[in-house]
């Protein structure tokens, strides 16, 4: 074999191998687990997929592509103290090969794509690692944490996928300058080859690469127990409990000898399986395999418990096992049949050109003796009983790290005697603070509040669609979303979207740039709308509505989409009103959009018909009258009628094997009561009947107060989720005030909910849902939809 140590420190080893048609090129970076700081968990791991995803003259993902050309095949693995990266390939890519690996070394190209691409395949790959296997995370990575103190042999290599989701660019950069340099790695090149050509490719491709400093190795000691360890965890689904016992290795470059030892005296404890009542017993060094890490290193004893047998009476027969191993005559014999087992897998592994070209690269870099490796087999033949029996006395009395992984058992606990509820305590009562509203003199409509739980702003424009085609509207709000990057200037987001009645712009900013949002509005509101082009795959909803707002209000008019400011709501919580009503005048501009046609809100049966659709869906929508029952008597009825807990319309759905709701909300001018469900298209007809029968029952069986009452307190405490946070706070006001109600109206709803008598309720409820002045409409296949319920024939078509 020749060595050499290029100028920049990077290490080449060339090997040759007679008659060898491939060529193994292995290199090796000291970097791995143990290298990674806090905080850095599972970065060498993902670091070692990006360094496939492209260099500068291998771009984009095509460092595969270059190689497969050549019927050669490359891969990498992270280990504790090492990286490898290996190809094999016929002797006429070996040029390639060197070219593809320097240039990744030289001038990798990490971007943002590229990383949130493998952030995600890394994540992917961890699931499936410890929770897509029965006993994923056993022992690796769990071992280590009971064995190890130290961050850097005891942290779990794989990192959490939501951390490494915050891994940066920066960051990435980092690692390769700090670990990717020229002098902390190996270059092994094995095969048929002449090694000067070899050496002079490799200084071609190689030697210009500029040094940087190579990182230190640490000096990590075996750990020294003092006592035995044990980490016992559940995992659900499997059926037997596995354990681990690690026992602390001496290294390999400084007690040969011993090493060989324990890895002998493993696999002669795996024969002993039965007797120590293990299932598929293994006892092995390293957890990837021997030789494989620097000190400290282990030797894992495993296997899954027998029925009836638990840690504790194993880890004893363990022990005592190893004390009858003890005497170098009864060990003799099982030393002399598995000694030459272990010779010939030796040699039958790295008779492989790829694995002995990285057998020779990691022994390089771990031990600085890539010769150990060919001096492994003598050195195996060489080990005495006398030698191996030592051991195994030492390992009887020595503590050792333990993992046992459970199956999880859900016992049935006792039951207790019933014990009387807890009386309810009192209902909190939303404080609203000093909340400011104002309409401004063309008539868009401010409300401000402020919330100090944290440092920012959170601004809604509610503006309605009016009288434009869906298209049209859509294709505004493709113009208006490029403008979300002002957002991020201002360090915050924006989204823009639309339904079938609204137009919505909601951020976010610090507190203090509460005025750039309003800026940042006005300027949104100035993009001109693009070419409209057909709505990409509405919603069912969506579509509904549109019908329904066509045929209540009339056909939309041409033209491209213009927000109507005047007709909208401004909201703006956690910065100070005062001030948001001082700025809000940059909205306060006419706009060319006129008032809205009168419409009249008819009845009728509206049926779309849709090619490749799988469920029917149906809206029957009823305009609310402007006098009657109160605000609370009608909210509590949507409520009652089909939006809480045992609500009458979706306990009759769930009957039928079909979804059920109800809803209030506002088209154009009127405010509407509204009933959606959604069934399979041959259950279409017997869900409509349903839904008829219900609406009739409103009359014949009236809301009673047993069912309202509890419907009381639900919907008291739903209201507070409104003020979980600043964000939800604001879009609930957005959406009262656009819908006709004043901001206190949120404050005072608690109180009146629980003062509303119950027959007010039930009228409110056949006003809104018992009503046959409704417009029903339907969507679904077109033999569905073209046969409609008899209970609704009569109605305008």
């Amino acid at each position: 074999m020749r060595t050499r140590t290029l100028g920049n420190g990077l290490r080449l080893q060339i090997v040759h191998v007679p008659g060898a048609l491939r060529t193994g090129i292995a290199l090796h970076y000291g970097v791995g687990f143990r290298s990674e700081r806090p905080g850095q968990e599972g970065l060498a791991h993902l670091f070692e997929h990006l360094m496939f995803r492209g260099s500068a003259s291998l771009p984009d993902g095509r460092f595969y592509d270059h190689i497969k050309r050549w019927g050669g095949a490359a891969n990498g693995t992270t280990h504790q103290d090492y990286t490898d990266y290996y190809q094999v390939t016929p002797l006429v890519a070996l040029e390639a090969a060197l070219f593809a690996e320097a240039d990744r070394m030289r001038s990798p190209r990490f971007t943002a794509a590229g990383l949130a691409e493998q952030i995600e395949g890394v994540g992917t790959e961890i699931d499936e690692a410890l929770r897509g296997r029965p006993y994923g995370g056993f022992p690796w990575p769990l071992l280590p944490s009971v064995l190890f103190d130290g961050h850097a042999d005891a942290h779990d290599g794989y990192g959490e996928p939501s951390r490494l989701a915050e891994v940066t660019l920066d960051r990435v950069e980092d690692f390769f300058d700090t670990h990717y340099t020229p002098g902390n790695a190996v270059l092994t090149v094995a095969g048929d080859v002449d090694a000067d050509h070899v050496e002079s490719l490799v200084e071609r491709h190689f030697g210009d690469i500029p040094p940087r400093p190579v990182p230190t190795v640490p000096d990590n000691p075996a750990p020294r127990l003092a006592a035995d360890r044990r980490l016992t965890t559940t995992r659900a689904g499997i059926p037997l409990t596995a354990l681990a016992v690690g026992h602390p290795l001496p290294g390999p470059e400084q007690d040969l000898e011993g090493y060989l030892a324990h890895l002998v005296l493993g696999r002669i404890t795996a024969r002993h399986g039965a007797r120590l009542g293990l299932h598929s017993p293994s006892a092995s060094c390293g957890f990837f395999g021997g030789f494989d890490a620097r000190t400290p290193d282990v030797l894992i004893t495993a296997g899954l418990l027998a029925p009836g047998h638990e840690p504790d009476r194993v880890i004893d027969d363990l022990r005592a096992l190893w004390r009858g191993m003890g005497d170098p005559d009864a060990v003799a014999g099982a030393v002399r049949h598995v000694v030459p087992l272990i010779v010939a897998e030796h040699h039958r592994k790295h008779a492989d050109i790829g694995e002995h070209a990285r057998a020779l690269g990691r022994f390089a870099l771990l031990f600085d003796d890539p010769g150990l490796l060919d001096r492994i087999p003598a050195a195996l033949t060489a080990l005495t009983p006398e030698t191996v029996a030592a051991t195994a006395r030492r390992l009887a009395t020595r503590p050792h790290a333990g993992l046992v992984v459970a199956p999880a058992v859900v016992t049935p606990r006792p039951r207790p005697e019933a014990r009387p509820l807890p009386a309810p305590g009192p209902q909190l009562t939303p404080d609203l603070g000093p909340v400011r509203e104002r309409v401004l003199p063309r008539g868009l409509h401010v409300v401000a509040a402020p919330d100090g739980r944290a440092p920012l702003a959170e601004a809604r424009l509610r503006l309605p669609v009016g009288g434009y085609e869906p298209a049209a509207v859509s294709a505004w709000v493709r113009s208006a979303t490029t403008r979300a990057p002002l957002a991020e200037r201002l360090g915050g987001a924006l989204t823009v979207t639309a339904d079938a009645h609204w137009l919505d712009l909601s951020a976010y900013a610090p507190r203090h740039r509460a005025a750039g949002l309003l800026d940042l509005f006005a300027t949104v509101l100035d993009t001109p709308a693009g070419p409209a082009t057909a709505v990409t795959a509405p919603s069912p909803e969506h579509e509904m509505d549109t019908a329904l707002r066509r045929h209540w209000l009339g056909a939309p008019g041409p033209g491209p989409f213009v927000p109507p400011l005047s007709a909208g709501v401004l909201t703006v919580v956690g910065a100070d009103p005062r001030t948001v009503l001082d700025v809000a005048a940059v909205l306060d501009r006419a706009d060319a959009v006129p008032a809205p046609r009168p419409g009249v809100a008819r009845p009728g049966i509206l049926a779309l018909s849709r090619d490749g659709a799988t469920r029917a869906h149906i809206t029957v929508s009823v305009a609310e009258p402007e006098d009657g029952p109160s605000e609370a008597a009608r909210f509590l009825a949507a409520a009652v009628v089909g939006g809480g807990p045992d609500a009458r319309v979706p306990a009759r759905a769930i009957l039928g094997d079909y979804h059920a709701r109800t809803g209030r909300d506002q088209v154009g001018d009127f405010a509407r009561a509204y009933v959606r469900a959604d069934c399979a298209p041959d259950q279409l007809a017997g869900a409509l009947g349903d839904l008829a029968a219900e609406r009739q029952r409103l009359h014949d069986e009236p809301l009673t107060a047993a069912e309202i009452d509890p419907i009381r307190e639900y919907c008291a405490a739903q209201l507070l989720a409104a003020f979980d946070s600043p964000a939800t706070f604001a879009d609930l006001l957005s959406t009262l005030v656009s819908g006709g109600r004043d901001a206190r109206w949120l404050q005072r709803l608690p109180g009146l909910l629980g003062k509303v008598p119950a027959e007010e309720v039930a009228e409110a409820a056949r006003i809104l849902y018992g009503s046959t002045e409704s417009c029903i409409v339907v969507h679904g296949p077109a033999e569905s939809v073209s046969v409609l319920s008899p209970a609704f024939e009569g109605a305008e078509r």
